[in-house]
């Protein structure tokens, strides 16, 4: 039987569903099938394609599993306040609070606040904890204090402020502990004792 409701805990969004399966429009809770909404605050899981137009209200929001859309004026911002396992694509953000495991796309900047497996694409920027991807972002990709890096990065500046153990390509390239290859113009590699800088090509094991 089809189910039209208004949650009365929250009375913010109207659901469309067949045994919570079908379509909702607003801040629903749990839904399988597809999620419409302005921006997230209540969602705890979303499975198949959640679409909105802002990022998450911070500390808010829940899992993505499958395809994670932001729209408006071409699309502004996308993600899960937790985890995205699927595709994400933003026009200006795109990312997870938590972990990405897929592929996620944006315009201007793409990341996730602890772990990316998969694909990263950011216009500008990407970048995350540990990160085990192909990465392309023309300007800056970083990994934060303490995290690793294993696959592909290609940027103007790739910043690895953990350990490197892939591959980076970029005009400036910098590892605190290089276990991989640096090919750029200035590759600098913090932990080696000696050639710590080098032109074209760095490598540590």
């Amino acid at each position: 039987m089809l189910a039209l409701s208004l949650p009365a805990s929250a009375q913010n969004s109207l659901d469309l569903t067949v045994d919570g399966v079908g379509l909702s429009i607003g801040d629903s809770r749990e839904i399988t099938g597809i999620r419409l909404n302005f921006r997230d605050r209540a969602m705890r899981s979303v499975t198949g394609i959640n679409a909105t137009i802002w990022m998450p209200y911070k500390d808010h929001g829940g899992d993505v599993r499958g395809l994670a859309l932001g729209f408006a004026a071409g699309g502004l911002g996308v993600g899960a306040g937790r985890d995205v396992r699927g595709v994400a694509f933003g026009g200006l953000g795109a990312g997870a609070g938590r972990d990405l495991k897929g592929i996620v796309v944006s315009g201007l900047g793409a990341g996730a606040g602890r772990d990316i497996k998969g694909i990263a694409l950011g216009g500008i920027a990407a970048g995350g904890r540990d990160v085990y991807a192909l990465s392309l972002a023309p300007a800056y990709f970083t990994i934060e204090p303490g995290g690793e890096m294993r696959g592909l990065s290609i940027s103007a500046f790739n910043r690895i402020r953990g350990e490197q153990k892939g591959i980076t390509i970029g005009i400036l390239n910098y590892a605190r502990k290089l276990s991989g290859f640096q090919f750029g113009l200035i590759n600098i590699a913090q932990n080696k004792s000696r050639f710590k800088i080098m032109p074209f090509v760095n490598h540590a094991r």
